[in-house]
């Protein structure tokens, strides 16, 4: 194959297929491809008083919680159950919780405070739970929490 390329070397054709890969390179593996571009900040899920609930740890808390929620129904717990229990909305104000008791800590000076807190047990979700003390805005899944 090499051969016949390179005897052919002044075709018009072989310098045509190599134009082809050549800019197929520039366009797939060049400045616009996911290698050269900058790292951007992870997304996040919620933002308390500043600080940041990273999507990754949301997403890691459902898991958990819904795994959790699975093994208290015997295994028989889906995706269904999960949106009527509001599984998503409940693990959400729990980090959201969980970070504004980690900064209230911080700011009593509690030295041996720690930033993750453990996971709640999972509750069977109600409506006559209370309110969040929080002011939410949502955009998504993206909150804005504010103590």
């Amino acid at each position: 194959m090499l051969d016949v390329m390179r005897s052919n070397a002044k075709s018009s054709l072989i310098a045509l297929i190599f134009g082809a890969i050549i800019v197929t390179f520039i366009f797939s593996f060049g400045r616009g491809s996911s290698g050269f571009r900058t790292r951007t900040p992870e997304t996040w899920a919620a933002r308390v008083n500043g600080d940041l609930v990273t999507a990754s740890d949301f997403a890691q808390a459902y898991s958990n919680r819904f795994r959790q929620m699975s093994a208290m129904r015997g295994g028989k717990y889906t995706t269904e159950n999960a949106k009527a229990d509001n599984l998503k909305e409940e693990t959400l104000k729990g980090l959201v919780d969980q970070e504004l008791i980690a900064q209230q800590a911080d700011d009593l000076g509690s030295s041996s405070a720690t930033r993750k807190l453990p996971t709640p047990s999972p509750r069977a979700p109600s409506s006559s739970r209370r309110a969040s003390s929080t002011s939410t805005t949502t955009s998504g899944w993206s909150k804005t929490a504010t103590a």
